[in-house]
Parts: structure tokens; sequence; C-alpha cells
């Protein structure tokens, strides 16, 4: 780094030692401006993460009572339906019985196929 200086003397070993103090001062305190930048940066992020992933659990916990309440209907309509097959097949009830309790039923499992 060249200075311009109105006169043309040699410099001394102090100007050099006063130049090299204060380079070092400006690239060690750059350098400690960059890693406090970048550790902020890296605090704004985690907190951002944080709250996305507070949001995203919500959102799963409502959806996994969603589906339990739903699990819950499906087990309730199957028990239905397999109690009034066994007993038409021990003769216990008419077809006009199975047919009434089948359409008691609330919801049956649905098992969807690519074709």
């Amino acid at each position: 780094m060249e200075v311009y200086r109105a006169h043309h003397r040699p410099k001394n070993w102090k100007e050099y030692i006063t130049e090299f103090i204060m380079l070092f001062a400006v690239v060690t305190l750059g350098f400690f401006a960059k890693n406090y930048r970048e550790h902020k940066i890296i605090d704004h992020r985690i907190e951002e993460n944080y709250q996305a992933l507070l949001q995203d659990l919500r959102q799963d916990s409502a959806r996994i009572k969603e589906l339990q309440a739903d699990n819950i209907l499906v087990r309730k309509g199957m028990m239905i339906l397999l109690e009034a097959i066994y007993q038409y097949q021990d003769n216990l009830v008419n077809w006009e019985q199975v047919k009434n309790r089948i359409a008691s039923i609330e919801k049956l499992p649905s098992y969807q196929t690519f074709l």
C-alpha cells in the first residue's frame, strides 16, 4: 500500500511497525466483524427453523388426532360387519338383518389402487 508523501524521504523502522500494527488491527477487526455477523445469521436461521418445526409438529398432532378418530370409526364398522357375517354363517340372523346392520355402519376402510 503506497501512501502519497509530499517529500521523498526514506521511512524509518517505527513507521513500518506503525503501518503493520494498523493493518493487523484492520484485518483482525474485519475478521471479528465477519464472524459476529455470520453468528447472528446462524442464530436467526436456527430460530426460524425452530418455529417452523413447532408449527409442523402442531399440524402433525392435529392430523394424527383426525386419523385416530377416523380409525376408531373404521374399526367399529369392521367389527359390526364381521359380527353380522359370522352370525349369518351360523344362521343366527337372516339376510335382511345383515343388510340392515351393514347399512348402519358409519365408515368402512377404503383401499386405493393405482389402476
